[in-house]
């Protein structure tokens, strides 16, 4: 993976597999994240490919928001891109297999809110040409041979 810095952190250029992603970061904001009771950082990613656009949000850790960071670093592209294939992975799987997985009760809503945010990550990543589980679970691998993510 290259990644090329353009215009400071305004655009950024991610390189899988020989695809080109352009990723930039949106304002941020501090968000209360009820389950940690405490402050976050969350900013909207964008992900350009071939002229198709999407976005997700991505939120910071409680650390980051103590120490007062909004953006993200160059280094840290990688690591969003790992957390938003990895949720698109778990799009790919059923609801109860993700339960299993992430220890959730089958009966929860919440699980099932979640599960859904997922699938539409996956949705976002087929507009993007990523067509399978197996070519997500290649981008993810690659991430984390090349950035340890």
């Amino acid at each position: 993976m290259e990644i090329l810095l353009k215009e400071g952190l305004k655009r950024v250029k991610v390189t899988l597999n020989k695809r080109g992603f352009f990723m930039t970061q949106g304002k941020a904001e501090d968000y209360f994240m009820e389950d940690m009771r405490d402050y976050v950082y969350r900013t909207r990613i964008y992900i350009e490919y071939k002229g198709i656009k999407i976005s997700f949000l991505f939120h910071g850790s409680i650390n980051d928001n103590h120490n007062n960071k909004k953006y993200c670093t160059k280094k840290e592209f990688p690591f969003m891109l790992y957390c938003f294939l990895s949720d698109s992975h778990s799009g790919c799987i059923s609801f109860d297999n993700f339960c299993n997985e992430f220890g959730y009760d089958i009966d929860s809503r919440k699980a099932e809110k979640i599960y859904k945010l997922c699938i539409k990550s996956k949705n976002k990543c087929y507009k993007l040409g990523i067509q399978t589980e197996n070519e997500i679970s290649d981008l993810l691998n690659e991430l984390n041979e090349k950035y340890d993510c």
